[in-house]
């Protein structure tokens, strides 16, 4: 069945150089018993010519379709004194009762009034107009609803009531007899995706799912959900469709979102040589790309967990860097994090690399799990043992030192928590609380 839903104007047909064009725009092409569908109204002003007022009568066959309600979005136009009834007017509705009885053609009529401080020469949305597929629909073949007489009280009109040059333009609504499946919600867990529904108004034959315009299988008549296990990431369309004496109703569809879950806990460290970045991993990838302030700077193995960037550039003050790991081709989302190449003031004791406010054998450990494994510190300005601005390997070893009372002292602060006294790249962004 076909429903061919017509706006009447003043003039039918296109005026080119002068014509606004009311145009009736449906948001699906087929639906069914109990299915609902949307008509957008909007005008199409090329010329900016300009508009006081339109009003227009929109026909559609009431032994197939009933109107649910008539809206204006908060971005449409010309809507002041805007409203919608079984017909324009008192008059109208004497001189046609048939446009409202609720048998074969009726008619919704909308009209709407420029604002004051509205633009007169703008294109844009009217209103919506929402339609319900009854339950019970009859044969019917295309149609579009003959302006024949009534046409002269449709149109678009100027400041001085005017009736303007106008075409108009017919949206086709396929109506089939198989009820559909309503309100389809997709929802993902990791790479498994659920599809779920509410059952069709009426009774039907069975249920289709299909992924991407591909069927899937094909389910039990009272299904009213549906798991796809280990699809491949990616965005992806499912549709659900009824089944009735062979005949496939409207499919309605939903929307998921696969992406491979990123590195987690992506830390970004600068030692006064290095940015030391580190993380977990979610998935062994492919391979990690690494980038630095929007430029690809490497790419690392799947199974990577740390990578030292030692070309950190000359007078930069902070970076930013990203990680993205690929499997199967497929980007997984981005671990981000921002690392200050200048000093941060943090009360500390040399020596402390655990920040406990204690000094032993634990914190030089600590600081060789650092330098050799990619570990994290906390107050980098701690790690500096002889406080010649540089985290290294001497560091620890003069730690271990100072600690079985063979080296020297740590520079200062070391008898008391402060802060450092000499200026380099190292930070303690987190000192100690005291």
């Amino acid at each position: 069945m076909i429903l061919a839903i017509a706006g009447m104007l003043a003039a039918a047909g296109s005026l080119p150089g002068q014509a606004i064009a009311m145009k009736f725009e449906p948001d699906r092409a087929l639906s069914g018993p109990g299915g609902t569908f949307s008509v957008a109204v909007r005008i199409e002003n090329p010329y900016a010519r300009a508009i006081a007022a339109y009003q227009f009568f929109l026909g559609y066959d009431a032994d197939l379709v009933s109107v649910r309600s008539v809206t204006w979005p908060e971005e449409a136009i010309l809507i002041d004194g805007q409203y919608a009834t079984g017909a324009f007017d008192g008059r109208v509705s004497r001189l046609f009762p048939e446009w409202r009885d609720g048998l074969g053609t009726d008619v919704v009529s909308v009209s709407g009034f420029r604002g004051q401080e509205e633009d007169p020469g703008r294109s844009g949305l009217l209103c919506v107009i929402e339609f319900r597929v009854l339950a019970a629909t009859r044969a019917s073949t295309a149609f579009a609803l003959d302006p024949g007489p009534y046409w002269s009280y449709s149109g678009v009109f100027d400041n001085d009531g005017m009736s303007m040059p106008g075409a108009w333009d017919i949206a086709q609504v396929q109506l089939s007899a198989v009820p559909p499946v309503h309100n389809v919600r997709c929802a993902r867990q990791d790479l498994n995706v659920t599809v779920a529904w509410d059952s069709p108004d009426g009774a039907v034959d069975a249920i289709d799912i299909y992924r991407d315009g591909a069927k899937l299988v094909r389910l039990a008549a009272a299904a009213t959900a549906f798991s796809d296990r280990s699809v491949a990431p990616g965005v992806h369309i499912y549709g659900v469709a009824s089944v009735l004496g062979g005949a496939t109703g409207p499919i309605e569809t939903c929307t998921v979102r696969l992406l491979i879950e990123g590195p987690r806990d992506l830390m970004c460290v600068y030692d006064g040589l290095a940015v030391k970045l580190s993380w977990t991993l979610a998935f062994t990838y492919g391979y990690i790309d690494v980038v630095r302030n929007g430029e690809f700077l490497a790419r690392l193995e799947g199974g990577a967990a740390a990578y030292d960037d030692a070309l950190v550039p000359q007078g930069a003050m902070a970076l930013r860097y990203e990680l993205r790991g690929v499997l199967a081709g497929v980007p997984s989302e981005t671990a981000s994090c921002d690392v200050s190449l200048t000093t941060q003031e943090g009360v500390f004791l040399r020596g402390d690399t655990s920040m406990d406010g204690a000094r032993n054998l634990s914190d030089a450990v600590l600081l060789l799990r650092y330098l050799f494994s990619g570990g994290s510190l906390r107050c980098l300005d701690a790690a500096d043992f002889d406080d010649n601005g540089k985290v290294q390997i001497g560091d620890p070893v003069g730690l271990l030192s100072w600690l079985f009372g063979s080296g020297a002292p740590p520079a200062p602060p070391a008898d008391l928590p402060g802060t450092d006294p000499t200026p380099d790249g190292l930070s303690c962004a987190e000192g100690l609380v005291l």
